[in-house]
């Protein structure tokens, strides 16, 4: 995913990519495998979901 100053599009990359990885791997996926699926550094997930409970609910 390209960069981009869309933080609204970055965040429904994120949530698009946790449905996907929780689906995959259950509730024990990692954040990174999050970050990795939606194009984006681990920092840059946890910029906007600061912990995986945060990106869960």
């Amino acid at each position: 995913m390209p960069r981009s100053r869309q933080p609204e599009l970055t965040r429904a990359a994120l949530l698009a990519a946790a449905s996907t990885v929780l689906r995959e791997q259950g509730a024990s996926l990692s954040l990174d495998a999050v970050a990795r699926a939606a194009g984006v550094s681990k920092g840059g997930l946890l910029h906007h979901y600061p912990t995986r409970d945060a990106l869960l609910r």
